[in-house]
């Protein structure tokens, strides 16, 4: 079978309107990860994530499947289902506190860093990350 391209500037929809492609192009994750952060480390779910490195107590590596561009970012969230440390602190990198690092936004990869609010490490039950910019 060969391989094609589509070319399009707008998706149109019958009953809701159209919008430009650049928006569905630009404005879509590029990854995604809903993942266990506590005892067997293991991702539940992803879109372009390839693997998951637990890196100690509330820190994680995640490995893309497809690179991305030299920037990009990253947003998440973590929480449980009961405990009562249920305020999290997100952040990318390995930093010390709930600091991340650029340097720990990879073409391959990023760190996850999640803190309680006294800013020790701590792990999750649910962590999920989010990222937005180019592949490469």
């Amino acid at each position: 079978m060969a391989k094609g391209k589509l070319v399009a500037d707008e998706i149109e929809h019958s009953s809701v309107g159209s919008v430009n492609t650049q928006f569905v192009v630009k404005g879509s994750a590029k990854s995604w990860v809903n993942f266990n952060g506590t005892s067997t480390v293991a991702i539940r779910t992803s879109l372009n994530s390839s693997g998951l490195v637990d890196d100690g107590a509330g820190r994680y590596h995640v490995n893309f499947t497809n690179n991305m561009s030299t920037s990009y970012s990253v947003s998440g969230s973590a929480g449980t289902d009961g405990s009562t440390n249920t305020t999290a602190f997100f952040s990318t990198g390995s930093g010390h506190s709930n600091n991340g690092h650029a340097s720990d936004l990879a073409t391959g990869s990023y760190t996850i860093l999640i803190t309680y609010a006294t800013a020790n490490p701590l792990d999750y039950e649910i962590v999920c990350g989010d990222v937005n910019g180019d592949l490469a």
